[in-house]
């Protein structure tokens, strides 16, 4: 039930600072806008602003995915993130309208792992504080090694006002690394 999103690579610095706090932000020489200033160090901005946007047009029921380069450190790594709101099914005749929660998109994440030929070594550690994620609704994605490859839980209700949200949001963010060892079978050939 996700649609794609191709969001811009350029985001406003103030939203930027309070998404990725402690990552230094890439700034533009010479913006195309106020609000287009730095580069992005996370695909949930323009995540977040498609979200709000759609909201803003009576879609309680929003599921949204990018797939995208940041800009950290000098590196441009390539992440998958989404974002999620409102119920599991869409309303019908014959589904329920059950609202989605933190293990709905854990769900999610962890089928989006089933790709990687590791998908066992990855695990989810809960986490009490993440500026972004709300407590007790949070948690780091690591390889069993320790290696951090994301995060998931819901957004922090602070962000919630700051992009003009409605209900519950639910994010996700990965390297796409630790997916690209995905197994996926070729046809056969004759």
């Amino acid at each position: 039930g996700y649609q794609e999103a191709i969001t811009y690579s350029f985001v406003a610095e103030t939203i930027q600072k309070r998404l990725c706090p402690d990552v230094l932000s890439v700034p533009l020489t010479n913006p195309i806008a106020a609000d287009m200033a730095v580069m992005r160090t996370s695909l949930w901005t323009g995540l977040l602003n498609v979200l709000a946007y759609n909201q803003h047009r009576q879609q309680s029921r929003v599921r949204l995915f990018e797939i995208g380069r940041v800009f950290v450190g000098g590196q441009e790594p390539v992440h998958v993130a989404a974002v999620c709101t409102g119920t599991t099914l869409p309303v019908g005749w014959t589904s329920g309208t059950r609202a989605l929660d933190f293990f709905d998109i854990k769900g999610d994440v962890e089928s989006l792992l089933s790709f990687s030929k590791l998908d066992s070594q990855f695990r989810f550690i809960p986490v009490d504080y993440h500026g972004v994620l709300q407590a007790g609704q949070a948690a780091k994605i690591e390889t069993a090694t320790g290696d951090p490859v994301g995060w998931l839980g819901a957004l922090h209700p602070s962000l919630i006002d700051l992009f003009d949200l409605k209900g519950t949001v639910y994010v996700f963010e990965l390297e796409w690394q630790a997916l690209s060892r995905a197994d996926v079978r070729q046809p056969r050939t004759s």
